[in-house]
């Protein structure tokens, strides 16, 4: 019996382990995206501002 409970506490740690590894790899991979799209948005709004310049001019 605690043969059987330490083999459960050890696979419980394991699994505690991997869960915390993917969550870290999520928020990574999360914040990533952000960058990205916040440099596409900032990209966008230069084009969008270069387009109203162009027509204002024309």
């Amino acid at each position: 019996n605690d043969d059987e409970k330490l083999l459960l506490r050890e696979r419980l740690n394991e699994v505690e382990l991997e869960l915390r590894k993917v969550l870290d790899e999520h928020a990574s991979t999360t914040a990533m995206y952000e960058e990205q799209l916040q440099s596409l948005i900032i990209e966008r709004d230069a084009l969008v501002e270069q387009h109203a310049l162009q027509s204002a001019d024309k």
